[in-house]
């Protein structure tokens, strides 16, 4: 079956991988310009990159539990699909890439817990000639 087109099937999963990484390497691409740019972006923004990300990741699950199904179909009929080595490995430079940017930020989030952890409140002035209180104690009788 080596001379055979490629079934429409088979290139729709193809697609629905390809289209799970692009948008996976698009979100490394923002998270890593968010890590590297030292902004201080507020906790709204690292919430969305998060749901984000796991939509994402979630994405390329479904994609690559699909192919796996699809896979053992067609073995199961005697057809042997092509293997995409381009796909594997985008998704291999992805998930390493995924790594490094999990790594800086941990190390980031880790040196906001120290910088918390360091800091001591304040404690609140106070002000004697505005308290009710005496500032001082009579003790004549």
């Amino acid at each position: 079956m080596a001379g055979t087109p490629i079934p429409v099937w088979w290139q729709d999963i193809h697609r629905s991988c390809d289209n799970a990484l692009k948008h996976y390497e698009s979100l490394l691409d923002i998270l890593e310009k968010t890590l590297s740019a030292n902004i201080n972006t507020n906790l709204e923004c690292w919430t969305a990159l998060q749901e984000e990300a796991y939509s994402a990741s979630e994405q390329i699950s479904r994609s690559f539990h699909l192919v796996n199904s699809r896979r053992r179909d067609a073995a199961s009929m005697g057809y042997v699909p092509p293997e995409d080595n381009d796909l594997h490995q985008r998704s291999f430079k992805a998930s390493e890439r995924s790594k490094k940017l999990n790594m800086k930020l941990r190390v980031k989030m880790k040196l906001i817990e120290t910088d918390l952890s360091v800091r001591q409140p304040r404690r609140p002035v106070m002000n004697l000639y505005r308290s009710h209180t005496p500032s001082y104690i009579d003790v004549r009788v």
